[in-house]
């Protein structure tokens, strides 16, 4: 079959539009539909026209253990939720359905595209759309920030009142909906953007543009820009040590950091009773440990992890349901068992989220799609490989931000998946489909 000269124009385009994330207001869709998802019709409706190249694409695609088993737990990852949809049907619920479901087919979409590239030139391409994306997303935000700090607040960046350890501070999130969707993204680029130049293409140009995507991502003042610290001490300890245990064991160090930073905060004893911590929406003003000097008090997302473990214990099997745990929330905080300063948001973690929304039968589900993912780096030359390393590392940091954020609804989390399990698979990029 030949080459596809449309095959990264079409996922290139998608990938920069999710950084576009302005929900278009579709009321039977809760405003979940953004620009990424209507381009994502363009793409579908490209393939139905050649269809009769892409099904023999599809097929081979198939024949492949390590894609089979995604998709096939993908599968059973979305029946289990089905499950949790009737047991406690609500209309929000079965839209987050079919979200994921769309975002699990949007993951097929981009291998029948991948399998198109250039075996020569695949990582090129891939590296060329990271730079380009961690490009737009830095030079929006950080302009926008400027604007902001200057008095001309826009909607690239966000201003939280009494932010813990900042104070006021103008938070960078471009044209994302929060800062920590906006670093998920920008860390993927500074990843690439790396990995590229230790392994790829030492150019300086990419140490540019790594200077930008961080000072970006220093802008949204997040606790996991410790994520892409260890990202960058990793791949400078894989390229000139390679001893698998340090990397681990390093990556495992920053990442318990990371929990600890974002679920507890440490004050003077004098500041203890003060209202712009006890009545501000990052505490939980549960002191849980104090000296004589200092106590330790729990973060909203210790209350969050608190809150998806309360209801799960109360809907052990099928959860709450899907689109259920606000209301939930709402009705704990009314009887007093949830902090009134806190929002009722949702759980903020994937595991503890998917414990209290579609319980054990939910949560099995999700652990068997996690392991079908590692499954595919298994085999795999990982540590001789740096792209493939560096999925793996980005995969290690994906599972860390899922124990504080919900990212299962992340879309470029999907791409990502996508490429991991085709850049692990037994396919070659180029080879030739019988027709």
């Amino acid at each position: 079959m030949k080459e596809n000269k449309f095959s990264i124009y079409f996922p290139g385009i998608y990938i920069l539009l999710i950084g576009f994330q302005k929900p278009t207001l579709l009321p039977w869709f809760a405003g979940k539909i953004q620009a990424s998802d209507l381009w994502f019709l363009v793409m579908s409706f490209y393939i139905a026209i050649h269809k009769s190249e892409f099904v023999p694409i599809f097929g081979r695609l198939m024949r492949d253990r390590k894609i089979k088993w995604f998709y096939l737990t993908g599968l059973l990852f979305l029946l289990t939720n089905g499950i949790s949809v009737l047991n406690s049907y609500s209309q929000p619920g079965f839209i987050e359905w079919v979200g994921r479901a769309y975002l699990l087919i949007m993951s097929m979409v981009m291998l029948l595209f991948l399998y198109q590239l250039k075996s020569e030139n695949s990582n090129r391409q891939i590296f060329g759309i990271a730079h380009i994306f961690g490009i737009s997303l830095s030079l929006i935000g950080i302009i926008g920030w400027f604007l902001s700090v200057a008095g001309y607040h826009n909607e690239t960046t966000q201003i939280y009142l009494n932010y813990p350890y900042f104070g006021d501070t103008h938070r960078l999130k471009a044209f994302t909906t929060t800062p920590s969707m906006y670093i998920s993204m920008i860390t993927i680029c500074i990843v690439f953007c790396f990995c590229n130049y230790l392994f790829y293409q030492a150019r300086k140009i990419y140490l540019l543009y790594l200077s930008l995507f961080i000072l970006s991502a220093l802008l949204a003042f997040t606790k996991s820009f410790l994520f892409i610290v260890a990202a960058l001490c990793v791949l400078l300890l894989y390229k000139y040590i390679r001893k698998p245990v340090w990397l681990f064991m390093l990556f495992i160090t920053f990442m318990f950091l990371h929990v600890a930073v974002t679920h507890f905060i440490v004050i003077s004893n004098s500041k203890a009773g003060d209202p712009k911590l006890t009545e501000s929406p990052y505490t939980s003003n549960e002191i849980l440990l104090t000296t004589n000097h200092f106590s330790i008090i729990g973060t909203c997302y210790y209350t969050f992890k608190k809150t998806a473990w309360h209801l799960f214990a109360e809907y052990p099997l099928s959860g709450v349901g899907l689109g259920n745990y606000h209301g939930e929330v709402l009705k704990l905080q009314e009887e007093g068992l949830y902090p009134k300063n806190l929002p009722a948001f949702d759980p903020h973690s994937t595991f503890l989220g998917a414990l209290a929304v579609s319980g054990l039968i939910g949560f099995i589900g999700l652990i068997l799609l996690g392991f079908s993912i590692f499954y595919a780096f298994i085999k795999s030359n990982v540590m001789k490989d740096p792209l493939t390393f560096s999925l793996l590392l980005l995969f290690g940091i994906m599972i860390a931000e899922g124990i504080s954020m919900d990212i299962l609804n992340f879309r470029h989390y999907w791409v990502l998946i996508a490429l991991i399990v085709f850049q692990c698979s037994n396919l070659k990029i180029n080879e030739t489909v019988a027709e």
